[in-house]
């Protein structure tokens, strides 16, 4: 949140972005921000491991590479829908039309996306952290 608040403000006072675009980005790096961070819950709750060691670690190390894959997947989905909606409102609004909107949708597709898989983190992430939090409490 840190990086993306600097990197905006960067942007718009060095670079010159308007202040409308920056908010744009804000948001969709929110929502991205936002559908990482659960992917991580999801994988870092299914996959915990508690146990103590020389090196304690907190997910185990299937968990890990399963989260770096699908960190990488949810990613490269995200650049698809950007890149087809980008594609797409170009050829049904067309290039004489206004830029904002052009500029607009592929955003508010990424924000859409992300949003889904912040739910479907959340969703998957609700039935181990409870198990976690009854083991811990017995």
């Amino acid at each position: 949140m840190i990086g993306l608040t600097l990197g905006l403000s960067l942007a718009v006072f060095v670079f010159h972005l308007s202040v409308s675009d920056a908010f744009i980005f804000f948001g969709v790096g929110l929502t991205v921000v936002l559908a990482e961070s659960s992917l991580g819950i999801a994988i870092g709750s299914r996959y915990a491991d508690f146990s103590e060691g020389p090196r304690p670690r907190f997910v185990t190390i299937a968990g890990s590479i399963i989260g770096s894959v699908l960190g990488m997947v949810l990613m490269a989905l995200l650049a698809v829908a950007f890149v087809l909606t980008l594609i797409v409102s170009v050829r049904i609004v067309g290039y004489s039309a206004s830029l904002d909107l052009i500029e607009a949708l592929p955003f508010l597709a990424i924000g859409v996306v992300s949003l889904i898989f912040s739910e479907i983190g959340y969703r998957l992430s609700i039935g181990p952290v409870r198990r976690i939090l009854t083991e811990i409490s017995a």
